[in-house]
């Protein structure tokens, strides 16, 4: 099912609950969503209507760019010149709900090492060929800043990161 950003609210990680300004009928009988890794401008639409939303002005539903992240999870990733490992999960920002970063598992490519990507480095994705090509180079991500699961993404490590690849950011 399909749940609106805008009824979202903060994460409890303690409890494992997140909770929503819905109904338990609305979540109910909300419109399936599809199992695709790209979100149908049909399912689109009928969770707009069922939940009251307004359409995005000037959007065509068949540009539609939502994206299941279930879909891409384990997909290749592929630098400029080159392979460098597989998106394995993703970091959303609770106060947004937007993809702030994919971490890559760069196994077999050098030393087993996480590294974060920034969607902003996403060239496109190829969805028949389950690969992500970037706009940046293999040792571009190699020496970029290391990440460890347990790691907190605070302002320093933001800082320490967007730096890195030149990204401006404008914090909350």
């Amino acid at each position: 099912m399909l749940l609106p950003v805008s009824a979202l609210g903060q994460p409890d990680p303690e409890a494992h609950r997140l909770p929503v300004a819905l109904t338990r009928r609305q979540v109910e009988e909300s419109p399936n969503a599809d199992t695709g890794e790209e979100l149908s401008p049909e399912t689109e639409n009928l969770a707009r209507v069922h939940y009251h939303l307004s359409p995005v002005l000037n959007a065509r539903f068949e540009d539609s760019h939502v994206r299941n992240l279930t879909g891409i999870t384990g997909n290749t990733i592929e630098a400029t010149d080159g392979e460098i490992g597989h998106a394995e999960d993703f970091l959303i920002d609770t106060a947004t709900w937007q993809v702030r970063y994919m971490t890559v598992h760069a196994s077999g490519w050098w030393i087993d090492e996480k590294r974060l990507i920034s969607p902003q480095s996403i060239d496109w994705i190829d969805q028949a060929r389950s690969i992500i090509h970037l706009t940046v180079t293999c040792q571009k991500v190699k020496d970029s800043p290391r990440y460890e699961a347990a790691d907190t993404v605070d302002g320093a490590f933001e800082d320490q990161f967007h730096s890195y690849y030149g990204i401006r950011w404008v914090r909350r």
